[in-house]
């Protein structure tokens, strides 16, 4: 998973005989590759790197001070000050030529997308660099092609699912904020 995931779980999974895997898709092409490394360091076996491949956000600044003002409660009721504005904080490997070039220079041997496919042109070429690919999270369209639909749940389109996931990632980090800053009593030094 994007963010929690690390190299010593993927290297240790590795090493137990099932595929370990890195999510890469909070990172830029330079941590990526500063993960498979560190992964390669820990283990001569398998392991896969996942990138993410939603469709690139487009700014909706109605739609996005909806949902800012629709979390207002939940950031006041931790101490927080609501965003003022949503960015995109995952970068799609749908748009990421970096990404790809650094893929094609590690050659990791396993590569899966998430919500989604990249181009043709990045398939082609990770298959022709030897990579084994995998894809999850999508869904079949009628070209046949598995491409993110989005959750449905009840936002107009895939972009609403990226913008609330913004607005849960900054609430996320008030909780975090708010604990370290008055953590729980119980807490070691070392998780403090």
């Amino acid at each position: 998973m994007a963010g929690i995931s690390s190299s010593a779980m993927a290297a240790a999974t590795s090493n137990a005989g099932a595929l370990g895997s890195i999510g890469v898709g909070a990172l830029d092409a330079q941590g990526a590759r500063t993960m498979i490394e560190a992964v390669r360091a820990q283990t001569s076996a398998s392991f896969n790197v996942n990138l993410f491949c939603h469709a690139p956000a487009r700014s909706r600044p109605d739609a996005e001070r909806e949902w800012i003002h629709r979390l207002q409660p939940e950031f006041a009721a931790l101490g927080a000050k609501a965003p003022e504005s949503l960015i995109e904080i995952y970068r799609s490997f749908v748009i990421d030529e970096d990404m790809l070039a650094m893929l094609l220079e590690e050659r990791p041997p396993v590569v899966s997308f998430h919500f989604g496919l990249p181009p043709l042109k990045a398939i082609h070429a990770l298959r022709a660099a030897g990579i084994a690919l995998m894809a999850t999270g999508c869904k079949k369209r009628d070209r046949g092609i598995p491409e993110y639909e989005g959750v449905t749940l009840d936002f107009k389109d895939d972009f609403g699912v990226l913008n609330y996931a913004y607005a849960l990632e900054q609430l996320e980090a008030a909780f975090y904020i708010q604990v370290a800053s008055a953590p729980p009593s119980d807490f070691t030094a070392a998780q403090k």
